[in-house]
């Protein structure tokens, strides 16, 4: 069963709004009530994600609505002007698991468990002498939820000294000023990711007025107490009975983290976080990230170990009693989880309306780690480029590490490769333009347990490759690199001795367009070569469009043309790419992960289009080229030329399509082509009636 969660966070603002404040609270929640009461139609009919995709347009279209993007799985996220954003989360509801009130409910898999590893009826263990348990409630909607939170009291109460209880009903401050007045925490919870926030829903009502619509005025009187990347609110219901005004407050690990409290035992703590995506961080492929996420929070408060999910999950009441039974019959912390069952640790979802399917994985992150063997790694690098692009291999050997993980939160072990896939060992190479290594290069990364790794010693190779289809390359020609392996082991780099090489030279251009066609176009059109071209990024209008060079005929030397607006956007300075869009007459002209070359203020842009013309007899495929070629300034382009030229197309007897290599070569009349922007181009095209001037590009034989 889907259950839909409706929130609003924003993380550009860490200050509190004084009440004579900049900004009037209470008029932009009332803007957010009328948006959020309109969104609320759109939602209440879909039962999955991918059903509200297909109303994003007209979401996007709602006054007040700056942007609206999906995550893979289960959200949709919308922007409000001078709010914050807006969550729509499908996550996974379920009435009927296994939970407990008394033995005699409880699963008989548990309680043989329970009782085989117990020892009989009394569970004492040293590290729950004392201990107090905290189960954190805040999904008292839901039967499911209370009948898990009393199962797993049930547990402790049967154990010596150890307190357990109940928080229902928590509110925002008691995630602030309780959450850690204990050893073992059990959170129950609604969760989301977005960006670098995780937001737990707490049991804080958001106040609706009597017509059905959010009371603007107590909304903002609570939410200006709270920064807003700490505190936020959300609504959720059943999405095939959808309680529109039932709605909490949420806290994100920012707000957990503001208090100055630490578990009753640092080092010790248990927490098992039943809360979708409470295993997301700030990047899944960041080394560091474990300390910026709800993860290192937790962690960082005394946390011995951290269990939670890292996408929505419905298994996970059942796994929860399954874990904390086994804890409490003496099992540690280790063997308790790798004990679950399968279908607890990899959660198989999947929406039936849809068929779509994921996985939802129950990670353990056990922070208490020593290292206790690390081996430098060796790099070295063998060169294999040729005629159709640069390919540098990179080899590490010795990657090879072993580490040692908290038994019982009191003793050692090593690790088994087994384990490796749930810890933050991780190796790779970094790739540098400096031998100081500054600026480094992510050429991703991998994970030990990844591809059958091992502890043992790991050889790894990676290739780095620039050629004409490579758009995100890592290396770029007669450059000179630096490059090193590394051993992460959740503390620190082993790094290799570094390498150096420089790549051949590798004109990307001569694969765009054939040489022997190239060299019939110098004359006409200035090619810049080079692996250095400005930053061109900006929108400029080529006006006069003026014919300078024509093989076919049809149009005259100084033939003038519609106006052309061009844009260059998404330029990666070091793979020397950018996408493009252009916009002449009624044609117009896009190309994603097209090539810049050039040195200095000096640039060309090139990149291939393939099209299919269609005819009464027979339909022809071809390829063409754009070249574009200039001088970059602060305010616009100088002496800008562009060229089209038709590299290749099949069977043509008639023929109804200019030959390979027939090109048009046009300038800027005026020698010149100023910034500017999509709305003054318009203007200037109706103005002089342009939109009725032919297009340069119209290849077609006349």
């Amino acid at each position: 069963m889907l259950l839909l969660s409706i929130g609003f966070n924003s993380c550009n603002k860490d200050e509190l709004i004084d009440d004579d404040g900049k900004r009037d609270y209470v008029e932009i929640c009332k803007n957010v009530a009328d948006i959020d009461y309109a969104i609320v139609d759109y939602y209440k009919k879909c039962a999955s994600i991918d059903e509200l995709k297909q109303y994003a347009d007209e979401i996007r279209a709602l006054k007040g609505v700056e942007d609206v993007y999906f995550n893979e799985t289960t959200t949709m996220f919308v922007k409000i002007k001078d709010f914050r954003t807006v969550f729509y989360s499908y996550c996974c509801d379920t009435d009927d698991e296994e939970a407990a009130t008394s033995p005699q409910q409880m699963p008989k898999r548990i309680k043989a468990n329970v009782e085989a590893e117990g020892n009989g009826n009394t569970y004492s263990h040293r590290d729950f002498d004392d201990a107090k348990v905290l189960i954190v409630n805040a999904q008292t909607d839901r039967d499911w939820s209370k009948r898990s939170a009393l199962s797993v009291k049930y547990l402790f109460d049967e154990l010596d000294n150890v307190t357990a209880r109940i928080a229902e009903s928590p509110n925002i401050e008691f995630f602030r000023n309780e959450i850690f007045d204990c050893d073992y925490l059990y959170i129950i919870a609604h969760g989301v990711y977005d960006r670098s926030l995780h937001w737990i829903g707490t049991s804080t009502e958001v106040p609706y007025g009597s017509d059905n619509k959010i009371d603007a005025t107590a909304l903002a009187n609570i939410i200006r107490n709270y920064p807003e990347n700490q505190v936020t609110y959300g609504y959720y219901g059943n999405s095939k009975k959808m309680i529109s005004t039932y709605s909490t407050f949420y806290v994100s690990e920012l707000f957990i983290d503001s208090n100055n409290q630490n578990f009753n035992h640092p080092g010790q703590g248990v927490v098992f976080n039943l809360a979708c995506q409470s295993m997301q961080g700030p990047s899944s492929t960041a080394i560091d990230s474990i300390n910026y996420s709800l993860t290192g929070v937790f962690y960082n408060k005394g946390a011995g170990a951290y269990l939670g999910y890292d996408e929505s999950n419905k298994m996970g009441q059942a796994g929860a009693v399954e874990f904390w039974s086994r804890l409490a019959s003496g099992m540690s912390v280790k063997s308790a989880y790798e004990d679950l069952s399968d279908e607890v640790i990899h959660d198989h979802m999947s929406d039936n309306k849809t068929n779509r399917e994921w996985w939802a994985d129950l990670v353990l992150y056990a922070p208490h780690m020593k290292e206790t063997c690390i081996v430098r790694p060796i790099i070295t690098f063998e060169d294999k480029s040729n005629d159709d692009g640069l390919l540098i291999d990179l080899h590490a050997e010795n990657l090879y590490t072993r580490y040692v993980l908290m038994e019982n939160n009191k003793e050692w072990h090593a690790v088994t490769d087994s384990e490796l896939e749930n810890l933050p060992f991780r190796y790779g190479f970094e790739l540098s333009e400096s031998e100081d290594f500054t600026n480094v290069i992510n050429t991703g990364e991998k994970k030990f347990g990844e591809e059958g790794s091992t502890t043992a010693y790991l050889d790894y190779t990676q290739s780095l490759k620039y050629n004409a289809s490579e758009s995100n390359s890592k290396i770029k020609p007669e450059t000179t690199y630096w490059a090193r392996a590394y051993v992460y082991d959740g503390s620190g780099y082993n790094y290799s001795e570094p390498v150096t090489f420089t790549t051949k030279a590798y004109s990307r251009i001569d694969h765009v367009i054939p040489p022997d066609i190239r060299d019939q176009m110098d004359p006409y059109i200035t090619i810049y070569d080079g692996n250095n071209p400005p930053n061109i990024e900006g929108e400029f209008i080529i006006s006069p469009s003026e014919l300078t060079y024509n093989s076919v005929g049809d149009y005259p030397v100084g033939h003038v043309f519609a106006d052309t607006y061009i844009k260059f956007l998404n330029q990666d300075m070091h793979a020397n790419t950018l996408d493009y869009r252009e916009k002449q007459a009624s044609s117009t002209q896009t190309g994603e992960g097209a090539f810049i070359s050039g040195e200095g203020n000096n640039f060309s842009v090139f990149f291939n289009t393939d099209g299919i013309g269609h005819y009464s007899d027979y339909d022809i495929s071809y390829k063409t080229a754009l070249i574009i070629s200039g001088t970059k300034d602060t305010n616009g382009i100088h002496n800008l030329q562009y060229a089209f030229v038709l590299v290749d197309k099949s069977d043509d007897p008639k023929p109804y399509i200019i030959s390979v290599g027939d090109f048009r070569v046009i300038k800027d009349g005026d020698g010149y082509s100023p910034a500017t922007t999509w709305a003054s181009f318009l203007r200037k095209m109706k103005q002089s009636n342009q939109q009725h001037k032919p297009s340069f590009l119209e290849w077609k034989k006349r």
